[in-house]
């Protein structure tokens, strides 16, 4: 894991629904492992996104989204 991977596990991994923890740092790791492998294109990150936003407790799904909609404009397509 990179230092911003390691970032971005430090900030998700906390904002997990009680029961989610599991799902949500699986999700997250097969990301960090598309993006290593390079691999992770932006139509794979647009699938993953539901899936993670989905074990997010529902007060920080709205500033995520924000966060990842920023992110996501700086991928290359």
């Amino acid at each position: 894991m990179n230092a911003g991977q390691e970032q971005f596990y430090n900030y998700v991994i906390p904002l997990a629904t009680e029961g989610k923890e599991e799902e949500l740092k699986a999700i997250v790791l097969e990301n960090f492992k598309r993006q290593d492998e390079g691999t992770a294109t932006k139509e794979f990150m647009m699938e993953q996104g539901p899936k993670l936003i989905a074990c997010l407790k529902e007060e920080y799904r709205e500033q995520f989204m924000a966060n990842m909609a920023h992110f996501m404009s700086t991928l290359p397509n």
